[in-house]
């Protein structure tokens, strides 16, 4: 299962960036530097690296693991990248990782 962690907020991860700035903002203040390393883990296993972004279709069989129906699964994708993309970058990986243990709770 996938699930949110503890209480840390994401942009205590290192330098500041832009991107940092925006998952902060899409992932929201308790998004913990535990739960992104536990993702980072998991987006490396698909073959995804630094910036680099992983098919969705392995992020989509990854995700099935939860169990959640197709329906939900697709919809939470369409979210997590803000579009119908063939890829998904570490931030949108993020996302729909949350919302899978959101969904599952």
């Amino acid at each position: 299962r996938l699930s949110p962690s503890t209480r840390a907020p994401f942009f205590a991860m290192g330098r500041r960036s832009k991107s940092r700035e925006i998952s902060k903002a899409r992932l929201g203040p308790d998004f913990s530097e535990d739960e992104a390393t536990r993702y980072r883990k998991y987006f490396r296993k698909l073959g995804g690296k630094g910036s680099e972004s992983i098919e969705l279709s392995k992020v989509k069989t990854f995700l099935q693991r939860s169990e959640l129906s197709e329906e939900i699964l697709n919809e939470i994708l369409k979210i997590a990248t803000e579009s119908d993309a063939e890829n998904v970058d570490f931030e949108a990986f993020c996302v729909a990782c949350r919302l899978v243990a959101h969904a599952q709770e």
